[in-house]
Formats: structure tokens, C-alpha cells, sequence
């Protein structure tokens, strides 16, 4: 199903029969199209690990770069302390998300081939769960710069502009 002629919905690429056309389609000329769907399905399934990554990397880089514009102030071990805890709950949390993604289905190979018999977790409340401490991590690394910046040496208009730069950041 297109929408507005850009791209489709996720629905498009889980409906068995949008699968069997697109791999006959996609895959007649190598593959049979049995082949092309479970290599398909494969794919698909292999993209969660890289969403892992997707999501805890650029939160331990931002992490990283508070620590580099903050380490001139070593004096406040409280700002680097904060930034180890929660750099250290993004990797525990996305090494949870990436082991459950993997072990999702018993066996593994149900997740891309349903033929066989297995059984999966349910990933609507994996997901839906998933995103709340995503929200609270990015709210904790938009806050965790502030007290910093209120207690440097600027005029209170510089301070105002640099938390609001790094407050627009999160949007």
C-alpha cells in the first residue's frame, strides 16, 4: 500500500501474499521465489540488530561529546559520575534489546520461516515497552548538561542561547 505515492507502510512488507509477489518478482531470476521470501524474511529479521546499534550509538556519542565541552571543569565529579551511569543503563539497555531481538523466537530460524514449529514473544509489548526508556534516556541526556551551563561564567543571555542550542538538539 502506497501513501501519497512516497514509501510504504510496515503492513505492506509483513502480508504473506505482498511478500510471495515481491520475491517472485524480485528474486525469479536467481532464486525460486521460496528462496527469495526466506531470504527476504531473513533480512528483515537481521535489520533489528542493526536498529540496536542505530539507537544506543548516537546516545553514547552525545554522552562522549558532554564529557569532552564539560572536562574542563574536573572539579564536578557529580556531571562525570551522572555520565557514566547513564552511559553505562544505554549499553546494559540496548545489550537487553539486542539479545531479546536475536531470541525473540524459539528456535531462532521461526522468526523468518513460520513452516516450522516455534513460538515468538510478543513483540507489539516488546516494542511498545521498549520506546519508554529510549524517552527517558534522551530526557535524562537533554537535562544533564543544564546545571552545567548555568553555573559557567556567561552573561545570562549566553547561557540562555547555549541551553536552548542544546535543548533544540532533542527535538
Amino acid at each position: 500500500m502506497q501513501v501519497g505515492g512516497v514509501g510504504r507502510y510496515v503492513e505492506a512488507y509483513t502480508d504473506p501474499e505482498v511478500l510471495v509477489r515481491w520475491g517472485q518478482v524480485c528474486f525469479s531470476s536467481r532464486f525460486p521465489p521460496c528462496a527469495g521470501i526466506l531470504i527476504t524474511c531473513q533480512c528483515l529479521y537481521s535489520q533489528i540488530i542493526f536498529y540496536d546499534f542505530a539507537i544506543v550509538l548516537p546516545k553514547l556519542a552525545i554522552l562522549l561529546f558532554y564529557r569532552r565541552i564539560f572536562s574542563i571543569r574536573t572539579s564536578n565529579r557529580t556531571f562525570k559520575l551522572a555520565t557514566y551511569i547513564v552511559g553505562l543503563l544505554i549499553v546494559g539497555w540496548g545489550v537487553g534489546v539486542m539479545i531479546t531481538s536475536i531470541f525473540q523466537c524459539s528456535p531462532i530460524s521461526y522468526g523468518w520461516d513460520k513452516n516450522q514449529h516455534g513460538h515468538c514473544i510478543n513483540l507489539l509489548a516488546f516494542y511498545r515497552w521498549l520506546s519508554l526508556p529510549n524517552v527517558l534516556f534522551d530526557l535524562a541526556m537533554l537535562v544533564m548538561p543544564l546545571n552545567m551551563i548555568w553555573n559557567m561564567q556567561q552573561t545570562v543571555k549566553q547561557k540562555v542561547a547555549l541551553s536552548g542550542s542544546l535543548l533544540t538538539s532533542g527535538m
